[in-house]
């Protein structure tokens, strides 16, 4: 009986050596394997990279589609407020307007050169920062010296998140116009001062672009 369990047990340390072979065989073997299916192997390796490079240009795609989106949007914002700019004042030729960059963006950027181009009209530009674009004799050191001669005050002041009160030579205006992209002004408060008050992009713009 002895001898029987023995017999037993024998095939059991047998197959438990078989299994714990060493990691160079199993390495050698593996390697063995990618040889015999070169051809395999480099297809499935292609494809891989043809997926990932799929990936990587489709992602390209959505971002470039959506900065170019963003781009025609923000466009369209700084043609309609320009084009509802002119169309407060009637013409802007000969026109002298104070312009104050609180939010030097694009918007503001691509509103004034459209202004540029609907009339011959003078900028009187006020920007907190050194890096927005103007033409030679439009930038004016601060608030109060741009109001000098002008007709009508713009302020450029699209993503701000709230106003500032406007100061008593504002009132000085030729035509006492007040005009912003934001929308952070009170009309009535305005016109008690004896301002009118325009939103460059409130709801009656779309009627008038």
């Amino acid at each position: 009986m002895t001898e029987h369990n023995d017999n037993m047990t024998e095939p059991d340390l047998d197959l438990g050596r078989r299994m714990a072979m060493p990691f160079r065989t199993v390495a050698a073997m593996a390697t063995a394997g990618v040889r015999s299916r070169l051809g395999r192997s480099a297809v499935t390796l292609f494809g891989v990279v043809l997926g990932t490079a799929f990936l990587m240009a489709a992602g390209t795609a959505d971002i470039l589609r959506s900065h170019f989106a963003n781009e025609e949007r923000d466009r369209v914002v700084a043609a309609t407020a320009a084009v509802n700019a002119a169309a407060e004042l009637g013409t802007l030729d000969g026109r002298t307007l104070a312009i104050w960059v609180d939010e030097p963006g694009r918007q503001a950027r691509w509103m004034l050169e459209r202004l540029r181009t609907l009339g011959d009209v003078r900028l009187r530009i006020v920007v907190p920062t050194g890096d927005f674009p103007a033409e030679p004799g439009e930038r004016v050191n601060d608030r109060n010296e741009s109001l000098d001669s002008a007709s009508a005050l713009i302020i450029c002041n699209e993503g701000a998140t709230q106003g500032y009160a406007l100061p008593t030579r504002v009132e000085s205006l030729g035509e006492q116009i007040v005009m912003d992209m934001a929308g952070q002004y009170n009309a009535e408060q305005l016109a008690a001062r004896g301002l009118r008050y325009r939103h460059l992009l409130g709801e009656e713009s779309s009627a008038d672009l």
